[in-house]
């Protein structure tokens, strides 16, 4: 990483020294990168069918113009600066009158756009042309992202956009009240540790929940796997088992291998957000980079096996119904969780303490069975906090992983899977908890 930052920053200097030793280049440069983003306004323009929108040659002189301005400005034209900023004020007064006035347009997008890229003009002229394209780069992203950002905003129902705000309120107005102190019982738990994984969590979940809503479930079943997977495993795979269950005969037996199938990607989906969670919290630790030459080539290699089984079955329908996944930011919901993540993290600190290592790992393993969240948890506070090594707090995911990864068997059973369907469950569990340990064995 420092590599590339310093790659990037001898890329900066010269580009800055080019612009600054031939002002052409500036020129050409401010241009360029207003064109881009009157590139992104005329496709828009042609795609609604209207011609009244400004395009690449506006906005590109537009961007010169700025360039021009601040440039003659800073070698001595102090006239210039006015010139150019009145110009372009008068420009963007006729455009918005027009806009207004003749065709009753609303929006300001396009205004908004057009000032920043006189910004971005102005910018290439003080020699700060790497900021300049990264601004470009970002305003384009958000302009093309208009129609998803509708997509995603009609698809929600207030009560999801309340859970969104409730996000907010958790993170920004109540993380700075919540005292840096550890837990009462055991000394061992910083409460804001635990209060920012909850918070990460419940982001992570409702993300999935909101990405379901948004996706539709007539993608089939596969989406609502992986989606659903990374907010609760256990209940993506009861609700797949769940929904076959009351099909034909014919239908479960022809979909069997391909619900065997789904369990490993939600396993697989299950790993990899289990590793997003731990390299949140322990990016700057030694236990990140054994855990990542665990995990990912485990849930990599299980996705892929998923995706070559599922392409070689017969067509499943698509899931219409009975698939549902609850909005996790329902008080009801957050509270049973923190409970049962809670209760998790504590019943580990409380057996390592009790029976130290050995009672760790076992611990760890029944833990993993019930919330795989809380296992990374205990563990990365235990290391932290200098009561175990990054071994065994990395022997400790694992085995909260590999249990988390079984206890599907379990689940589909209460669901109904019985028979040849789990058996080949109970295959595909195998499999990932022995790719698991054949990795763990390689890496520690």
């Amino acid at each position: 990483m420092i590599i590339t930052l310093k790659i990037l920053s001898k890329v900066n200097v010269r580009l800055m020294n080019g612009i600054l030793e031939n002002e052409y280049i500036g020129a050409l440069l401010s241009f360029l990168l207003g064109a881009i983003i009157g590139v992104e306004r005329q496709f828009l323009a042609i795609k609604d069918e209207e011609r009244r929108k400004p395009g690449v040659r506006t906005f590109g002189l537009t961007s010169l113009l700025a360039y021009l301005s601040v440039h003659l400005y800073v070698n001595g034209a102090w006239w210039s600066i006015i010139v150019g900023i009145s110009s372009f004020l008068i420009l963007l007064g006729f455009y918005s009158f027009v806009k207004y006035s003749l065709f009753r347009e609303p929006g300001v997008t396009t205004s908004v756009a057009f000032a920043l890229t006189f910004f971005i003009g102005a910018l290439v002229a003080l020699n700060q042309a790497f900021f300049a394209v990264a601004i470009t780069v970002f305003v384009v992203f958000i302009l093309t992202i208009k129609q998803r950002i509708e997509t995603i905003l009609t698809s929600l129902r207030y009560e999801e956009i309340r859970s969104a705000i409730e996000i907010g309120l958790l993170f920004f107005f109540l993380w700075p009240i919540v005292p840096s102190v550890t837990d009462p019982i055991f000394h061992v738990v910083n409460l804001q540790i635990f209060y920012l994984f909850l918070v990460l969590v419940l982001s992570l979940s409702f993300a999935a929940y909101v990405a379901v809503r948004i996706l539709g479930l007539k993608r089939g079943i596969i989406t609502f796997t992986i989606i659903g997977s990374f907010a609760h495993s256990e209940a993506t795979s009861v609700n797949i088992i769940s929904f076959f269950k009351d099909k034909s005969t014919e239908l479960a037996s022809k979909s069997r291998i391909f619900l065997s199938s789904t369990i490993i990607l939600a396993n697989s989906t299950m790993i990899l957000r289990t590793l997003i969670l731990v390299g949140i919290l322990a990016w700057n630790t030694t236990l990140l980079l054994p855990l990542f030459e665990i995990l990912l080539p485990t849930a990599m290699i299980g996705m892929l096996i998923s995706l070559l089984i599922s392409r070689k079955t017969p067509e499943i329908p698509e899931i219409r119904e009975k698939i549902i996944l609850e909005n996790p930011l329902k008080w009801g919901s957050a509270i049973k969780f923190t409970a049962t993540f809670a209760g998790v993290v504590f019943f580990i600190i409380a057996i390592q303490q009790i029976i130290p290592n050995v009672g760790f790992i076992l611990a760890c393993t029944i833990g993993g069975f019930v919330s795989n969240l809380g296992v990374a948890l205990s563990a990365i506070t235990l290391f932290t906090s200098g009561i175990i090594s990054d071994r065994l707090a990395i022997m400790g995911i694992i085995a909260g992983t590999a249990s988390a990864v079984g206890n599907k068997i379990f689940w589909t059973k209460l669901a109904g899977a019985s028979g040849k369907l789990l058996l080949s469950i109970a295959v595909s569990v195998i499999l990932l908890i022995t790719l698991l340990l054949v990795f763990s064995l390689i890496v520690i």
